[in-house]
């Protein structure tokens, strides 16, 4: 395993494999660009990769307040 962390970029994301990923553990999911936009929008964001496969993926929003 070659694990890697990409946070806080969405650029070279595989986005048609995040709707894959979310339905393979039985989260809920659109399409890919709705995907993208969301995640480009949230305050934070990860994405985690094992050599060039995406694994995993994470976002948090926030009002910015605190």
């Amino acid at each position: 395993m070659s694990i890697r962390y990409q946070e806080d970029d969405c650029r070279n994301i595989p986005w048609d494999e995040v709707p894959l990923l979310l339905k393979k553990v039985g989260m809920g999911y659109t399409d890919a660009y709705t995907h993208k936009l969301s995640f480009e929008a949230s305050r934070k964001a990860i994405f985690v990769f094992d050599k060039d496969k995406l694994i995993g993926i994470g976002r948090a929003i926030s009002d910015g307040v605190r």
